[in-house]
């Protein structure tokens, strides 16, 4: 039998959207007084919005593994300062590494993101079986960068993790707008 996990997030939200909508869950009263855009001024633009967001709360967070993979988080903001002293003083033909000072499990990561959330970890995960092939750690050597042109990440996770969190819950409504099936553009 399937679980959650083996199914691709887009898929089961999507799914328990349309259970949700066939269950006949009623919408709070307060709907259609909800505003959504950079200044919340708009109406949401897909009307089943309530049952995507339902069903996207109700899925957990599926930690392969446990979740002890080692994984390098750098906040985008030190990669581009990063990007910019290499481009500007960097030597043509020379590889520059950006990376933050060290890795960090993917389990507390989950932690300090629920931590933040004011949500249980034990009620926001799911341990699932480790995938084929899965690295114990993703990182990488920042060095010479470091050495040479003085650069360190300035942001630190607990840091980055704050404001993605207020980020995601300040634009919620817009995210939730979007189509959740990934688009390649080349």
């Amino acid at each position: 039998m399937a679980k959650a996990y083996d199914v691709p997030a887009d898929v089961l939200i999507n799914k328990l959207s349309e259970i949700l909508k066939n269950e006949e869950i009623s919408t709070p009263n307060w709907i259609p007084f909800v505003k959504t855009g950079p200044h919340a001024e708009k109406p949401p633009q897909k009307n089943d919005w309530w049952y995507t967001r339902c069903a996207s709360l109700l899925r957990k967070i599926y930690l392969h593994g446990g979740g002890v993979a080692v994984k390098s988080y750098i906040h985008i903001r030190d990669v581009s300062n990063g990007e910019l002293l290499v481009m500007e003083n960097g030597e043509n033909g020379e590889i520059y590494h950006i990376s933050p000072d060290n890795g960090v499990a993917v389990i507390d990561v989950v932690k300090m993101i629920c931590k933040t959330m004011n949500v249980p970890l034990e009620e926001s995960i799911e341990i699932a079986p480790e995938r084929l092939g899965q690295d114990k750690a993703y990182t990488i050597d920042s060095s010479k960068i470091r050495k040479e042109f003085g650069w360190r990440p300035k942001i630190s996770l607990e840091e980055g993790i704050h404001q993605t969190v207020k980020w995601v819950q300040d634009n919620s409504q817009e995210i939730e707008e979007e189509s959740l099936e990934y688009v390649h553009k080349a």
